[in-house]
């Protein structure tokens, strides 16, 4: 993966960062880690390259790892040579002077790229190592290095037989970032398009609030009136915070009164947080109704030489983790009738590329509904539902973040009165499982846990029958990350 042709591009990069009083405005520069998985190999690029191997430049098979080190322009710190290998199509990364000479001498078998980019001292001023590890194939005709800030990285590479070589230069900071990351939000998007039916939600690409058998919220309330937003609303109901828990602010509703709307669904919306109140008496039809902040993600197969948008956490044979989460606040929960229910839970909506199916996966998070495991299909379009419980030692998965809090359905009251975090995780063997439970409810799905791809995600706030409840949602994200152990690779 030679990247001569990036060249004129750090160039160019490195000249944006200069003002016209000849000083640089910011000597900073990132380096993206890319594994490719068909060779195996790693590689270490900064973030102008990596846009090029993401948009397929360096070929096939080659995506970022999550990780990432932080580093400076070349002048900032001591330089660091980068030598490529046409043979063994692999790049090298050296600190060290009397390395960076040698290997520069004719017949060394590596071409000199440059210094590409300046690494601290290892000391007080930059005090995290990057450490460097050989994969030993030299005999077979594959050669390659890892350079990574992480010990834990590190240990299970060697475990895994490659050699540690040593620190091979130092930095200030470095972490792991999501492959992928969406985050449920209203963005610049205008309030009442916010807002929609959940069929209208699942046919478009990107985030909203998914209405489920409930009326239309034509109504914006301020909390302040127009145009000096200081003089308080007076159809702006008192006590927000006491119903749904959230900071007051821009109200959508259906309701005429303050008292009216206290009572009814009105839903609050902010850029990521979305407080609910939804009361199950003004539902549609059937028995159920809810307010849930989703995200369709692209469904689409892409057209021929297109890239494919879909999320395939586990098409490629990495062992990847795909974690969903909130914060939650539930402030009122009541049962206005025997038998009426109340709760929540992330939802995941997967769909099967090969036959065109889909399924759900819920995690029970808070409610009146024991909680339990379960397998059955949907009460309306009859798709699998697997659901297990945010708990110790769930049917599948990992719980990260979070317990399932029992609602007392008697006290009118909520269940999560403290902002919550509430995280999930699945890898490939855990979806393996929530696969072959829903195929005992749909056989159809296919077997194979490569054929699937997130369809849809979000938070669902829901009634069953007549009741109420009032939380507050926040940062409704999923994210697909890399395995936190090479070994798992």
């Amino acid at each position: 993966m030679n990247f001569k042709f990036a060249s004129a591009a750090l160039a160019a990069c490195a000249l944006a960062s200069i003002t016209a009083s000849g000083f640089f405005t910011n000597p900073r520069t990132g380096l993206a880690e890319f594994r490719n998985e068909i060779t195996g190999h790693y590689t270490l690029l900064q973030l102008d390259e990596a846009s090029i191997v993401d948009n397929g430049g360096a070929g096939p098979g080659w995506h970022r790892t999550g990780h990432y080190i932080a580093a400076w322009w070349v002048g900032f710190g001591r330089a660091v040579c980068r030598f490529y290998s046409p043979g063994w199509n692999t790049h090298f990364l050296t600190a060290d002077p009397a390395e960076c000479t040698a290997l520069r001498q004719p017949g060394s078998g590596w071409t000199f790229e440059g210094e590409r980019f300046a690494a601290g001292s290892c000391g007080p001023e930059a005090s995290v190592p990057v450490h460097r590890l050989y994969n030993n194939r030299f005999a077979f005709g594959d050669v390659n290095h890892r350079y990574t800030a992480d010990p834990a990285v590190r240990d299970a590479m060697v475990a895994r037989g490659w050699t540690y070589e040593g620190v091979a230069f130092c930095t200030d900071h470095a972490g792991v970032n999501p492959e992928k990351s969406f985050l449920v939000h209203s963005g610049s998007t205008s309030w009442d398009q916010v807002i929609v039916p959940k069929a209208q939600c699942a046919a478009r690409p990107g985030p909203c609030l998914a209405s489920d058998q409930l009326a239309p919220l034509p109504r914006l309330l301020s909390v302040y009136l127009p145009p000096s937003y200081i003089e308080r609303n007076p159809q702006y109901p008192a006590g927000v915070a006491d119903i749904i828990g959230g900071d007051e602010g821009w109200i959508v509703t259906a309701a005429g009164t303050p008292e009216e709307v206290a009572a009814r669904t009105f839903a609050q919306i902010g850029y990521s947080r979305f407080g609910l109140h939804v009361n199950g008496r003004e539902r549609l039809a059937g028995p159920y109704a809810g307010l849930s902040p989703m995200q369709t993600l692209p469904g689409a197969a892409p057209a021929a030489g297109a890239a494919d948008e879909r999320v395939f956490p586990w098409r490629q044979s990495l062992d990847r983790r795909l974690t969903i989460g909130a914060y939650v606040l539930v402030k009122t929960l009541r049962r206005d009738e025997p038998g009426a229910h109340a709760y929540g839970h992330p939802i995941i909506q997967f769909a099967d590329a090969r036959g065109g199916r889909s399924f759900y996966l819920t995690l029970q998070a808070f409610g009146t509904v024991p909680p339990g495991d379960f397998v059955g299909p949907h009460a309306v379009n009859g798709w699998a539902i697997v659901s297990t419980v945010f708990r110790d030692r769930p049917a599948f998965g990992e719980r990260l973040a979070g317990s399932f809090a029992a609602c007392d359905p008697g006290s009118g009251g909520g269940c999560i009165p403290e902002r919550t975090q509430y995280k999930f995780q699945l890898r490939r063997g855990d979806f393996q499982e929530v696969l072959r439970r829903a195929r005992s409810v749909d056989p159809a799905l296919s077997a194979d846990a490569a054929d699937y791809f997130v369809a849809a995600f979000g938070f669902q706030v829901e009634t069953y029958l007549d009741a109420r409840v009032g939380a507050t949602l926040d940062e409704v994200k999923l994210d697909l990350m890399e395995p936190d152990r090479p070994g798992n690779d």
